[in-house]
């Protein structure tokens, strides 16, 4: 047995140290319920005996429910679009012996469905629109042996449609305005044996057209307002033989106007407001052989008034709010022999009234919400022939469901639904024989259906369509985690705490909550979570300080305010922040000196201004969100303005005399803003603004000659955006705009000759909108949109051709959506997507077709367990995902083989720094260690054990800065040791047992660097965790 194995077997013998190879959820932080979800019914229609509605549950959403009259337990009617996304079906329209309605698909979009009243005969009737887009129909209406609607086939524009519930009957009626443009029909009303409705055309603008159901019979039905101007009538209502609605003239304004179906007969009715005062802005209610509206006259505003269809017969009916103001009659709902509505008075406010057609008749019910207060009384509805449903909030209960029989008495609360004064928000109420059916909310169930009877005790709850699972749980999340060797410092809820900043080591007793620092329910909203050495600094408003910087060591008692460096309530601007040579910088803000860069060491004492930049109370940093500081090259860069030279390039080696401006671009006053894009090793790229160029990328080496507009995207002084993509190789891909190509992929050497458009993926000026999710298997893998694919993988090898889609995980129209990329090994990407039949689920790519595959399924079944926040710590991928029962939660798992570089080596003489790397442990493989960057002659003894967690081991005999990263206090052993050759690089090979049993076992390497001369000293590597894979 070599001394590799050895030792692996030795430490396999610690059972703790070995990763789970199959999904864990590490804790359940929040063990209240979560809030009961809604099914959310409505969209109800009357059909073969039964009730037909939408309702939406998790595993099929939103989808065809029914119930029998009178009152059947609802069940699922079919499954229209299976899995999780739902049909979505709207507009139920019963038709004779059929049914038609608009319902969802990923292949087909919004498209016209049928149902027979059997699961078998419920199909797609037309795909109006072939392909993945949607024909959109809409506005059902049925006349005669037709049912009339609105629809877009693509090539004609939104015009109207006629079926007769066959596919070969259902048709384009006429292309009304012609081409790819759209009438845009509306206000669709039966009249006669065909239908009126409100049409476009560029000829005669918005005005009334009828339709008999053939192309030929459907016309204008009259030029109301003469020439290309729209009358743009609305408000459609048929008494008798006429139909009547509201139209706008510039002679007459919005009046009353009729016809008979003729251009001849379609005449106003009568100019109640002379001259251009809209004297009918209000629908029309046919009631007792009359039209009722809101109108007005020159001299009072909106009140009650009806008409028979002449001006003789249009008369106000009752002056409610005496004087010019106006009562405003609105909402009418005619119930048997009378009809209700709503009005204004000053007094009252808008409650509820009620009419018997006599002016003496008119009267008011109730002053639902005492005194001048408005109820907001909506959705009036005919319960029978004596009552009226509706929603109303008294000031008491919040807007429930209300009766009234047209007395004081009779009207009445049915029933607090949502007890107090949060109210059920119920907005619509659907009648059948006897009931009212509708969807409220309560906090015990969601939005569900209900059902009354116009009495108090005949109202309740039908079903929880959308019901929890036993034992459920709300979820908690895991947002912005950070690795604090081996523990995950990360943002979590819980409805008792908010959302504070928690722990966890992969151990369920391991995982608690850091500190309540906004204490109880209220929100600090952690984040920012940034580690430098053995602590992890963050953002977090404990209601007093505002949004100040915190510390944690990972334990509740070193988790404390550092500095509120803005004092009192005021935000003191501390992000970004970002880590150098073992300190913190950020963005900081005080009363004296404005927004400027500060720095931190971990202790109050330390935590300082670095330089005033812009001296006084001027600001040398901008408060701008996408202010950005980045590391390269052992410098922090980002854009400062010192109050001479405008916003530029600015750089700091961690000194305030070290803090300086590296360029300015733009020369005087005047900016260039310049703002990181992306970097690689030799060169950082920023947008920079310049007068002749515009917004366009730069390219810099760390030199001022050396700092060079890379590209003229919009060539001239337009301007582009740009955004990181990735490192590829030696090359660097980055997004950028031109207008004739969109958003689209370009990459760079580093150099103008060498920077070119990658691909126009989405051609023309759509966009692919590229976004990187990395390098493996020597080819670039990322994603982007296109017109086919929507938004899925690609990968790339540098070249136009070679730059190709990868695989289209959901084909059709929705998105795989892939994000939280993570290279764990150096074989695979990992992300969360979306599949075809699986939501949100976690996922591996090598770059390869067959290489990219579902890693874990922690929720099998199209559901998905909505993974996320997918991260290493311990050796292992820790990430949140839902299991149905327990809600978002922190879970953990052993992906295979993962190597994770830990800290930072120390050295006697910077800038060389003693390094380690190798390769992924694979059973049965041979590991390769290469250690780099040593003095020449130091004899290097390499440390195996186990890793830290929490905090790593100070080595003060090594120097201030040292620190070891194999747990000393536990398992440790030592390699044979060597001597750093004069390369100042080793390399040794050792063969990794095939042994099952070390499969996600969990180990930590360390150089330690033996100095003879000029004097005895030690140096240290980095860290290298590893977990065994295969």
């Amino acid at each position: 047995m070599n001394a590799l194995a050895r030792h692996l077997a030795a430490i396999l013998a610690l059972a703790s140290l070995a990763a789970s190879q199959t999904p864990v959820m590490i804790h359940d932080i929040e063990t209240a319920p979560p809030i009961n979800p809604s099914s959310s019914p409505g969209e109800f229609c009357v059909f073969g005996g039964h009730v037909y509605f939408e309702a939406n549950r998790e595993a099929e959403g939103p989808e065809l429910w029914r119930f029998a009259l009178p009152s059947g337990t609802p069940t699922l009617f079919k499954d229209v679009a299976p899995g999780p996304l739902g049909s979505s079906p709207e507009e139920m329209t019963a038709f004779g012996s059929l049914m038609l309605f608009r319902a969802y698909s990923i292949a087909n979009g919004y498209e016209l469905y049928v149902s027979d009243g059997t699961p078998g005969g419920t199909t797609l009737l037309k795909d109006i629109r072939p392909g993945p887009d949607s024909g959109d129909p809409r506005d059902f209406v049925v006349s005669g042996s037709k049912v009339y609607f609105v629809a877009n086939d693509g090539t004609t524009g939104r015009e109207l449609w006629v079926s007769d519930g066959t596919n070969a009957g259902t048709m384009l009626l006429a292309d009304i305005e012609p081409g790819s443009n759209s009438s845009n029909p509306t206000s669709l009303t039966a009249f006669g044996s065909g239908i009126a409705f409100t049409a476009f055309t560029s000829a005669y603008g918005s005005e009334p057209w009828i339709s008999d159901g053939t192309a030929l019979g459907t016309t204008l039905l009259a030029d109301v307002r003469t020439g290309p101007s729209s009358s743009l009538p609305g408000s459609f209502a048929v008494l008798g033989s006429y139909l009547y609605f509201g139209a706008t003239t510039p002679t007459e304004g919005r009046e009353l106007w009729r016809s008979d179906g003729t251009a001849a007969g379609t005449t106003l009715v009568t100019d109640l407001a002379p001259g251009t005062l809209a004297g009918l802005p209000g629908d029309l209610e046919v009631y007792n052989s009359l039209l009722w509206f809101a109108g007005r006259t020159s001299g009072s505003d909106l009140e009650l008034w009806s008409s028979d269809g002449t001006a003789a017969g249009t008369t106000l009916v009752k002056d409610i709010e005496v004087g010019s103001s106006g009562s405003g009659p609105s909402g009418f709902t005619v119930v048997g022999t009378k009809m209700f509505f709503t009005a204004y008075q000053v007094a009252t406010g808008r409650e509820l009234w009620q009419t018997d057609g006599t002016t003496s008749g008119t009267v008011f019910v109730k002053d639902i919400q005492v005194g001048t207060g408005t109820p907001s009384i909506t959705a009036i509805t005919a319960l029978g022939s004596s009552l009226a449903v509706f929603t109303a909030d008294d000031g008491v209960n919040g807007r429930e469901p209300w009766v009234s029989d047209g007395t004081t008495a009779g009207t009445q609360l049915l029933q607090d639904i949502y007890g107090g004064a949060s109210g059920s928000a119920t907005n619509a109420f659907f009648a059948t024989p006897g009931a009212v059916w509708f969807g409220a909310y309560a906090p015990a169930y969601g939005i569900e259906l209900w059902k009354s009877d116009g009495t108090v005790a005949g109202t309740s709850l039908v079903l929880d369509i959308y019901d929890l699972p036993a034992l459920a749980t709300a979820g908690s999340g895991m947002e912005d985690p950070v690795d604090l060797f081996g523990k995950s410092i990360f943002l979590s809820g819980t409805q008792a705490f908010g959302l504070e900043p928690w722990v966890t080591d992969g151990t369920s007793a391991g995982t608690f909550q850091l500190a309540d620092i906004n204490p109880g329910p209220a929100d600090s909203i952690a984040h920012a979570f940034t580690r430098v050495d053995n602590k992890v600094f963050f953002v977090a408003d404990n209601g007093t300080t505002g949004r100040e910087l915190w510390v944690t060591d990972g334990t509740t008692a070193g988790t404390m305010l550092l500095k509120d460096v803005n004092p009192g309530p005021a935000t003191g601007y501390i992000k970004p922040m970002i880590e150098l040579g073992g300190k913190l910088y950020f963005r900081g803000q005080d009363p004296t000196n404005g927004i400027e860069i500060w720095t931190s060491d971990g202790t109050p004492a330390g935590t300082t201004m670095l330089k005033d930049i812009n001296p006084g109370t001027a600001s040398g940093l901008t408060a701008w969100a996408g202010f950005e500081f980045w590391k390269w090259n052992d410098k922090i860069w980002f854009t400062a303005n010192d109050g001479t030279t405008g916003f530029e390039l600015w750089s700091t080696d961690g000194t305030a005399a070290g803090t300086t401006l590296f360029l300015e671009l733009n020369p005087g006053t005047a900016s260039s803003s310049p703002l990181r894009v992306g970097q690689k090793d030799d060169a950082f790229f920023f947008s920079a603004t310049l007068p002749t160029t515009g917004t366009e990328i730069w390219v810099s080496d760390g030199t001022v000659a050396g700092t060079t507009l890379l590209m003229d995207v919009v060539a001239g002084s337009g301007s582009s955006q740009f955004f990181d993509i990735g490192v590829f190789g030696s090359s660097y891909l980055f997004l950028a705009y031109e207008p004739t190509l969109g958003y689209e992929p370009y990459i760079t050497n580093g150099t103008p000759a060498g920077t070119a458009l990658l691909k126009d993926i989405y051609p023309g000026s759509d966009s692919s909108f590229a976004t990187g999710l990395g390098e493996v298997g020597g080819k670039f893998v990322f994603r982007a949109r296109t017109a086919a694919e929507s938004d899925e993988l690609w990968t790339t090898d540098g070249t136009t051709t070679g730059t190709a889609l990868l695989v289209d995980l959901r084909p059709g129209k929705w998105s795989s959506n892939a994000q939280f990329p993570l290279k764990i090994d150096g074989d695979h990407i990992y992300f969360v997507a979306d599949a075809t039949g699986f939501d949100r689920e976690i996922w591996k790519t090598d770059g390869t077709v067959a290489g990219t595959v579902m890693a874990i399924d922690v929720r099998p079944g199209p559901l998905g367990s909505n993974a996320g926040d997918l991260h290493v710590s311990g050796g292992e991928l820790r990430f949140t995902a839902d299991d149905g029962v327990h809600g978002l939660e922190p879970w953990r798992w052993c992906p295979g083989a993962v190597s994770q570089p830990i800290g930072m080596g120390c050295t006697t003489a910077p800038p060389r720094v003693p390094t380690l790397s190798m390769t992924d442990h694979l059973l049965g493989s041979t590991l390769t260690i290469t250690s780099s960057e040593g003095a020449p002659g130091a004899i290097v003894v390499p440390i195996l054990g186990i890793p830290v967690t929490g905090s790593a081991i100070w080595v003060p005999s090594a120097g201030a800065a040292c620190y070891s990263y194999v747990d000393l206090f536990s398992y440790w052993t030592t390699l044979p040791a060597f001597v750093v050759p004069a390369s100042g690089m080793f390399t040794a090979a050792y063969p990794i047992p095939l042994d099952p049993a070390l499969l996600c076992v969990k180990v930590c390497y360390q150089d330690w660097h033996i100095l003879l001369s000029p004097s005895v000293a030690v140096e240290l590597s980095n860290g290298w965790n590893a977990t065994i894979g295969n």
